[in-house]
């Protein structure tokens, strides 16, 4: 039985295909409607809240511009009053059905970056199916880490959004990675969540980033990472940070510069070795807001 994608041409029926790109041809998601508006193009744009633990198949700029939220666009929708957008849907009208807000919903279609906003929209919608049940609530270690992580964005602007999931158990390790949309990604304990860790965590965001805004992440913790020798320079430590990348958890460089990050933001020590040589709290603030501001 052929799928909601199968023979479709994701740049058909678009009245301006060139405003956005194609990410993936057929993509799948489900959320609850937040808000549905019908635009002059014969196109019904809906905002989607992403069901906890699903693809959310967003990036920084739909969190930046619409809180982490979807964009759907049905197209050929009647009426279309817009002489572009009849003429690209020629004959074809949708026949979807159209979602109230607070609908729980799975929405199936292609994957496309707006050019201009650089946010991801599902355009067009290929099918839009009730989803049963409510969405399922995340665990409260993921609600936790967002409110932080949030709390740390506001003191910390240039770390860029996470999107926070439960992974493993209760022993499970809080793990980042910085995607190259500029989206991080925090797995975190299902229970006992450390915030020091998360700061930890988004010291490790705020040195990836400093790094991919200079076009150097592939210099992530390497013997020549930039960010680290200035790190290392700025703490005052003994020897080297490519001799440091040689070590065990505690002495790694990485691991140090993460560590200063926690520690002076929340007035604690670092976990970290310190080889005898005291934190100036000031030194390393002043080094953390340069990575800030580049």
């Amino acid at each position: 039985m052929p799928g909601p994608c199968d023979g479709r041409e994701p740049r058909r029926y678009l009245p301006q295909p060139d405003a956005s790109e194609v990410s993936q041809a057929c993509a799948t998601t489900t959320g609850v409607v937040t808000r549905l508006e019908r635009l002059a193009q014969g196109v019904t744009e809906l905002r989607l809240r992403p069901d906890y633990g699903t693809a959310p198949l967003i990036n920084v700029a739909n969190v930046d511009t619409f809180g982490g939220e979807l964009i759907v666009r049905l197209v050929c929708v009647e009426p279309i009053p817009d002489e572009a957008a009849a003429t690209a849907c020629g004959s074809y009208r949708s026949s979807l059905p159209i979602p109230a807000v607070g609908d729980h919903v799975t929405v199936v279609g292609a994957l496309q970056r707006d050019r201009q906003g650089g946010w991801n929209e599902i355009l067009p919608a290929y099918a839009l199916i009730p989803a049963p049940g409510a969405p399922p609530p995340p665990p409260a270690t993921v609600t936790e880490t967002e409110r932080l992580w949030a709390a740390i964005r506001a003191r910390w602007p240039s770390i860029p959004p996470a999107l926070v999931l439960a992974t493993g158990g209760e022993s499970a390790t809080l793990r980042t990675a910085l995607y190259p949309d500029g989206l991080a990604h925090v797995s975190v304990p299902s229970a006992n969540l450390d915030p020091h860790a998360v700061w930890h965590e988004a010291g490790h965001i705020l040195h990836a980033a400093a790094l991919q805004r200079r076009g150097q992440l592939d210099r992530l913790f390497r013997p020549d990472d930039p960010v680290g020798i200035a790190f290392w320079r700025a703490r005052g430590l003994p020897g080297s940070w490519a001799d440091s990348l040689a070590g065990s958890w505690a002495s790694l460089g990485y691991e140090m510069l993460a560590e200063s990050f926690a520690a002076v933001n929340l007035g604690e020590p670092e976990r970290t070795v310190t080889n005898g040589v005291p934190l100036d709290r000031e030194a390393m603030i002043a080094f953390f807001q340069s990575l800030d501001r580049q």
